[in-house]
């Protein structure tokens, strides 16, 4: 299945505030592009779908009742991974299977030294071309990874 770009389609002030609105609100997962220095970090949750065993993910996890996106982020980042970051970059939002994934993007000084085993699996630092060449061969778990990573990219380079 591929994940979907959702794109804003109204262009007046009072709209897209609606629209924001709506959106903070259907916000199911957040997940976060990491970057340190010319690599990208994916994770490998455990999964109990046969068909994601293997498949690479952007740290991240559900939201909390009533949390919002950047907080709830924050905490998975803690849980999973011990990270704490100070500024997070707002990529946008993703469908996968019927819910709504909203991106952000951080570079981080140091490289992680620890993971929760008991929510990932495995971690791997990945070039672009890696991640792309993952995406080529389906190896990432919801299709919008590489995506993310382009957009990530593309607006650290401007």
């Amino acid at each position: 299945m591929t994940a979907n770009r959702i794109e804003r389609l109204s262009t007046s002030p009072a709209a897209a505030t609606h629209a924001r609105a709506k959106l903070e609100f259907d916000v199911h997962r957040v997940r976060c592009v990491l970057k340190h220095q010319r690599h990208y970090l994916l994770v490998q949750h455990h999964s109990r779908r046969a068909r994601n065993v293997g498949k690479w993910a952007l740290p991240g996890g559900r939201l909390k009742s009533c949390e919002k996106p950047k907080a709830g982020l924050r905490r998975e980042l803690d849980e999973e991974l011990q990270l704490r970051v100070p500024h997070l970059l707002k990529l946008g939002d993703w469908r996968h299977r019927k819910e709504n994934h909203r991106i952000f993007g951080c570079e981080i000084e140091h490289p992680l030294n620890w993971f929760n085993s008991e929510e990932i699996a495995a971690t791997g630092w990945f070039t672009y071309a890696e991640v792309k060449m993952l995406a080529r061969a389906s190896r990432l778990h919801r299709g919008f990874e590489f995506a993310a990573i382009r957009e990530f990219k593309a607006r650290r380079s401007s």
